[in-house]
């Protein structure tokens, strides 16, 4: 029972886990088998662990309640409002966000046709009917049709965890009244905007979104781009404020008041206090409160002098932000801050020995170098099965970024910090921000040095992940039972996560001589997706019309890992080929070749060719030509043993095309069939569309997207 609290985090987090991702009978067994078991062993007199076991229990049934309550009588009555037309009333909570084409406006509190409901709703609004608003104004907004609010490619209780459930659209948004209250996290929430603003202003965008997103974690300003490049480059987490971040600023806060009070737990207690102000200026994000209770515990334990246990802090903050927001348990943020703490508390201490007294420099440099990557590779570990459920990618390159981020992004926090202080005296702050801007764009640089190493970067199957939780979760139940050694269950948690890398990277390599042509249910745009197993070097033909479009696109790039783009290729200026190419343009593209000019990518600064007709060579030794004449417009993808024919507009005439247009493998063909062309000279043919085959009269053999959803044809390198 000395880990009480970590037994009772650990169980409520799997009791809401449970009835997120299964049916209530299988939470309503895995609760009877708890009390089983509990009666058990108070029977054979095993009185420590019957209590554990108890304490499990009564975490799981309180944990699973709440969950159940809050899906019946709030969630569920509250997404029954899906799809009305309403009129929404409620307080901004943050400034409008500007995206590429509205205004986004985080309403809280709302009131939906003038009855009060207390709902979160997300609302965008016409940027050319915007009025300017200001923080805590009551706004209301008419004709919303309100739908589900799920973000794109995530998780749905992951999207619940944020409290926004609804969202919807409307031409124009009206000030109710303005704010005139006196709540302390509105004057936060003033300054956590205008440190933002002022290292923008000083910095610049690029600069100033580094620095923003590591010293207020304020990512919105990052650009797409360079948060696909965090990725890549398994840097995502440095940028993510925690408790590597709050930890170094309650640390010195704690340093500069320790010698300057008599009384040593008054330094304790401001410290406490300043975390509690770091956090709300954060915008109490699951990382940082999660850090925080922790940090707490441990102040507070200094305080009434008791020495707090990491596994029980730990299990403690895993309870006080589930009771606070129960749908925490699928909010990737906290999954991953929960699981890498867990590994550095639990795994590190197994690989650190205490270090000798004197050690000289260069020992004491590789320790350091040594305990970073050892720690990493811990966390690494741990979080990579969340890390593939989420992104469907994992890279291996987190313990090189941590080790040469770590430092810069230290040094950026505290020169962002001194320059706001000092943004008072001109020639102070400009030295400050100077030097800021330089490591900043270090950063930069180096993130994009290593996000060029894409081949350390690989897609983990769901099926694969499903597998390994079930094969790990009985060896551990077996080992912990049989040897009950927490130790040996450890290293059967390495060895196993160690396994599960082992096994996709040799399925990578036994499959890295296949090309897959993946056609994604895209409706009636152009979506083809051209990779390799491992998923580098890919080719997207074609970005789709709408958001329908790209987020099948974005599924299929998700399930196959891919994070980057060799070549980007529109082949014709049209809403159904091109519509999302400013989007796929913001992840690691190498060069864009656009057709009938260059709508969406002349501001990139990528390499592109805008001509109607080019020839292209791709990865894996295929080539690509595109071709736009007054009767058609095509493209053909071929190498030595495979060829494709792709057909773009669905009234093409090709009685005229040259003979290269008329045979391959495959016909791949937008919306139908075109006319003057013979089928009998291809192998197989398949149309992209949202209609089924019988709804378009296709004939017989041939096959549309609506009716059997994405389609992978597999050849092989040449």
């Amino acid at each position: 029972m000395k880990r009480a609290l970590w037994t009772a985090g650990l169980s409520a987090f799997c009791a809401v886990l449970s009835g997120m991702l299964a049916p209530t009978i299988v939470s309503v067994c895995l609760l009877s088998g708890l009390i089983v078991a509990a009666v058990v062993l108070y029977a054979r007199k095993k009185t420590d662990a019957g209590k554990t076991i108890s304490v499990a229990a009564a975490a799981f049934a309180v944990f699973f309640l709440l969950f159940t309550a809050q899906q019946t009588y709030v969630v569920a009555p509250s997404l029954q409002l899906e799809g009305q037309t309403v009129t929404v009333t409620g307080r901004l909570e943050e400034l409008p966000d500007e995206r590429a084409k509205s205004i986004r406006l985080k309403l809280s509190d709302c009131a939906v046709n003038d009855i009060e409901t207390g709902l979160n709703v997300i609302i965008y609004t016409d940027k050319a009917y915007m009025e300017t608003f200001s923080l805590y104004s009551q706004i209301r907004v008419s004709g919303v049709k309100l739908e589900e609010f799920t973000e794109e490619g995530e998780f749905y209780y992951h999207t619940l965890s944020g409290g926004y459930w609804l969202s919807g659209y409307s031409k124009k948004a009206e000030l109710v009244s303005e704010y005139d209250g006196h709540s302390p996290f509105y004057y936060v929430k003033l300054l956590r905007n205008h440190i933002k603003e002022t290292l923008l202003e000083s910095l610049g965008d690029e600069n100033g979104a580094v620095a923003a997103a590591l010293l207020i974690g304020d990512r919105s300003e990052l650009d797409a781009r360079f948060t696909n490049r965090l990725r890549i480059a398994g840097a995502s987490h440095l940028f993510a404020v925690s408790g590597m971040h709050l930890s170094i600023w309650a640390g010195l806060i704690f340093l500069f008041l320790r010698n300057r009070t008599r009384v040593k737990r008054f330094a304790n207690l401001l410290t406490c206090v300043f975390i509690v102000f770091y956090a709300s200026l954060t915008g109490f994000s699951p990382s940082v409160c999660r850090a925080a209770v922790m940090l707490l515990c441990v102040l507070i334990g200094k305080i009434v002098r008791y020495q707090s246990d990491p596994l029980n802090a730990l299990g403690f903050s895993a309870l006080i932000l589930l009771s606070f927001n129960v749908y925490l348990a699928g909010n990737v943020s906290f999954l991953l801050s929960f699981s890498a703490t867990a590994a550095i508390v639990i795994v590190y201490p197994y690989f650190v020995k205490a270090r000798k007294k004197k050690e000289n420099p260069g020992k004491r440099a590789f320790r350091f170098t040594r305990n970073a990557v050892l720690l990493t590779f811990s966390v690494l570990l741990f979080t990579v099965p969340f890390s593939a459920f989420f992104f469907g990618v994992v890279s291996l390159l987190s313990p090189v970024s941590t080790i040469f981020l770590t430092l810069p992004i230290e040094a950026v926090m505290l020169l962002s910090c001194f320059g706001v202080l000092f943004s008072f005296v001109p020639f102070v702050s400009d030295a400050i921000f100077w030097l800021d801007g330089l490591v900043a764009g270090a950063i930069r640089t180096l993130v994009g040095f290593l996000s060029n190493w894409d081949f350390a970067v690989f897609g983990v199957r769901f099926n694969t992940i499903v597998i390994w939780y079930a094969v790990t979760a009985l060896i551990l139940i077996i080992v912990y039972f049989a040897k009950r050694k927490g130790r040996l269950v450890m290293l059967v948690s390495l060895v196993s996560t160690a396994v599960l890398l082992l096994t996709q990277i040799t399925l990578n390599l036994m499959n890295a001589g296949k090309i897959e042509i993946r056609l994604p249910a895209a409706g009636n745009s152009t979506a083809i997706v051209v990779t390799t197993y491992t998923g580098s070097n890919t080719v997207l033909i074609g970005t789709g019309s709408d958001y329908d479009a790209r987020r099948a696109i974005n599924d299929t790039l998700k399930a196959r890992g891919i994070c980057a783009f060799d070549t980007l290729i529109v082949p014709r200026d049209s809403d159904a080929e091109n519509g999302n190419t400013e989007y796929y343009v913001d992840y690691p593209v190498r060069r864009v070749y656009t057709a009938e000019g260059n709508r969406c990518v002349s501001e990139s600064g990528l390499p592109y060719q805008a001509v109607d007709n080019f020839e292209v060579s791709l990865p894996y030794g295929l080539q690509y030509r595109n071709v736009l004449s007054d009767g058609f417009s095509a493209g053909v993808l071929w190498n030595s043993d495979f060829k494709a024919v792709i057909c773009y507009y669905p009234g093409s005439d090709f009685s005229d095309c040259e003979e290269a247009l008329t045979s391959g493998d495959v016909l791949i063909c937008r919306g139908d069939i075109p006319k003057g062309l013979s089928l009998d000279r291809f192998g197989e043919v398949y149309v992209l569309s949202d209609k089924t085959a019988e709804a378009l009269r296709l004939p017989d053999g041939v096959i549309s997207t609506a009716d059997v959803g994405e389609i992978v044809l597999i050849t092989h390198k040449e």
